[in-house]
């Protein structure tokens, strides 16, 4: 059968023996019934440390439920504790709870495990690129500069990326244009 007849077979989204996740919204966090859903779906189940070798569906089923995940047999991948009312129906997955017994978590032996973190969905980002700030950095320094005395200054950078910096700047009221010079809000 030819590969296009075999992706025609498939319905999007469809892994072989996964349950089929819907990608979490940017910031609904982790989703741990989901999570515990390809958990008993995987093909090697978590050790007793929680430690189980991923391939690549495996590996993008646990990422659609907002932990980190990487597939390969160089290093295998640690499940975080899960919630313990989550658990309970499946008992092959007792030993990953969050209130299991100090002796049965490697932790409390004296060496922590670092277990698979949510993954940061939206990182925090700054409004204002690198050539803004040194930009605004220039102007506040010299408090009043006319323009080509700035452009003199960062001459370094390229004539058009300072005056669509500026002209940037400038609409979003970071910098005011006064009589041919500049000055900081």
């Amino acid at each position: 059968m030819a590969a296009s007849n075999i992706a025609q077979l498939r319905t999007p989204g469809q892994t072989a023996g996964l349950p089929v996740i819907q990608a979490t919204p940017p910031l609904a966090g982790p989703n741990y019934p989901a999570l515990i859903q390809v958990l008993m779906t995987l093909r090697y189940r978590p050790d007793h440390l929680g430690e189980t070798i991923l391939n690549s569906t495996e590996a993008a089923a646990i990422r659609a439920c907002g932990f980190e995940a990487r597939a390969g047999w160089k290093r295998p991948w640690r499940c975080p504790l899960l919630p313990r009312d989550l658990v309970w129906p499946h008992p092959a997955l007792w030993h990953l709870a969050e209130g299991i017994e100090r002796l049965w978590q490697p932790r409390y032996l004296g060496w922590a495990i670092e277990r698979a973190r949510p993954i940061n969905q939206i990182p925090p980002m700054d409004p204002l690129s690198s050539i803004d700030k040194r930009i605004l950095n220039a102007v506040r320094v010299a408090g009043r500069i006319p323009k080509r005395r700035l452009q003199q200054k960062l001459w370094r950078v390229p004539a058009m990326i300072f005056n669509h910096a500026l002209h940037r700047l400038i609409a979003g009221r970071w910098l005011v244009l006064h009589d041919g010079c500049l000055a900081a809000q």
